[in-house]
Formats: structure tokens, sequence, C-alpha cells
């Protein structure tokens, strides 16, 4: 109708992406003496499909300012990946000589299913404009992974899992308007996260997130704004996944499931003004 529409949303892909056959030469000098050589070659498969399908609703009252969404997405990603590396190590006296070789097969299955909601209240007040909104977030992850190895003489295979759930709630609610030529911005955001790394770790946090600003416009275009952000930073799902994987012989990667979220506080004074056509903006952060 004139005031209230609904979006619906579905798209689905797949595909396999092959790397056949990379290599690469690897040297190490100590005081110009080469002291290790050794060739890598690799063999990447990479076969993945996701699913995404979404709702949105859109309603403006008959108060002009007074409007009503909400949305609601859902996300189904599946991946399979094969890593194979092969390393042939030769004496660094005699480059055509090999006396060692490490082989490793790697697996790695994913799926990730991921469902999000959100809603945004916005009305006026007199002159004063009032923003709230709720944020729900479940995402859960099942990372199965297999090496295989041969390794100085060492032959192996480990299989792990690695489970992961997060559960996040989020309120908003925000204050803006006017006052002669200074315009004004207050509000707070409160998030709380639920988070379980399969039986490695648990973490429960709630935060608080203000943030105010302040934007004082002069003549010939001129202004200034003066604002404070609380921000919060939490560390990828790939950062937290203990598994070691192997990128070369000599490179190794493992993730940390006990990082904490980092907390961010944002000062920022900025100056701008028009010339002309053009625009020219200045930044103070800390």
């Amino acid at each position: 109708s004139d005031r209230t529409s609904i979006n619906l949303l579905g798209e689905w892909e797949s595909g396999i992406g092959i790397t056949d056959k990379s290599s690469s030469k690897n040297s190490t000098f100590n005081d110009d003496i080469l002291k290790e050589y050794f060739e890598s070659g690799q063999y990447n498969k990479n076969k993945y499909s996701n699913q995404f399908s979404s709702v949105y609703l859109k309603h403006k009252y008959a108060k002009e300012g007074n409007e009503l969404t909400a949305e609601a997405n859902y996300y189904v990603q599946s991946n399979n990946t094969i890593n194979r590396y092969n390393d042939i190590y030769y004496l660094p006296t005699d480059l055509n000589t090999a006396y060692d070789t490490i082989k490793r097969n790697d697996r790695s299955d994913n799926l990730q299913n991921t469902f999000e909601f959100k809603s945004d209240y916005t009305f006026v007040v007199k002159n004063i404009k009032v923003e709230t909104g709720i944020r729900i977030s479940e995402n859960k992850m099942d990372n199965r992974f297999n090496n295989a190895f041969n390794l100085e003489n060492l032959t192996g295979e480990t299989n792990d899992k690695f489970k992961y759930t997060e559960s996040r709630r989020a309120g908003y609610i925000q204050f803006s308007g006017k006052l002669k030529n200074i315009g004004w911005l207050v509000g707070a955001r409160g998030e709380y996260s639920n988070i379980n790394i399969g039986d490695t770790s648990k973490i429960d946090y709630f935060e608080a997130l203000p943030q105010i600003s302040l934007n004082r416009s002069f003549d010939k275009n001129q202004s200034v704004k003066l604002s404070f952000r609380r921000q919060i930073y939490r560390p990828y799902i790939s950062d937290l996944n203990p598994f070691v994987t192997w990128t070369d012989s000599l490179h190794v990667r493992i993730g940390n499931p006990n990082l904490k979220p980092s907390i961010e506080n944002q000062f920022e004074l900025s100056y701008s003004k028009n010339i002309g056509n053009n625009y020219f903006i200045n930044h103070l952060n800390a």
C-alpha cells in the first residue's frame, strides 16, 4: 500500500574452484650462504553452496516522521575444502639431490547457519527525533577437519571438530535534534553475547555502548563536529578456530578460542568547509 511495503528475497549459488599444480621455490640464506632450499607443490579444491532468504517490512504512520521497519534473514553456507601439499627438500650444496619429502592432505567440511532479526522504530516528539530498535542473531557453525601427514618419516592422521554457537541480543535508543545552529545526538546501545566453542571455551558478557555528538554550523558553509562513541570489535570465527592449518612446511596458522572482544572509546573532532563545488574536511581522532 502507500504506507506499507514488503520485500521478499531468495538467493542460491554453488560452485567448485580448483587450483592444480601450483608450485613455488623457497630459499633460506644466512650471510649470503644458502642454508635451505625446497620446492612446494599444492593442489586445492573448494566446493561451496550458499543459500540466503530474507523478508523486509516497512510501514509509515500517518504522523510525519513516524516509521517502523523489520527485517529477518537466514543464511545456510556449506563449504568443502581439500588441500594437498608436497614439499621436497634439496641439499644446499647440490640442488638436484633431494634428502627429505613432506606430504600433507587436509580436508575441511564446514556448515554454518545464521539467523538475524532486526527492527527499528522512529518517531518525533515535538522537535526531538527518537530512534529505537532491537537486534537478534543466532549463529551455529559445525566444522570438521582431517589432516593426514608424512613428516620426517612419521606418518599420522588427526581428526578434529570445531563447533561454534553464538547468541547475540542488542537494543538501542538515541535522541537527536537541533538547537538554533547546533545539532546534537545522544544515544546508547546495549549488547549481550553468549558464545560456546565446543567444550573448549564459554564466553558470556554484556557491554553498554554510549555515544554523543555536537555539530555547530557557521556562515560560509562551515561546520565543526565533536563526537564520542564507544565501540566493540569481536574476533572473527576463523581467529577462534583452534585447528592447526599449514600453508607450507615453514608456516602454520592456528586460532585462539579464548580471544575476548576489544572495546574502543573514540573521540573525534572534525572541521568541514564547502569551497565552490569542492568539499574539504579535516579529522582529529583519539
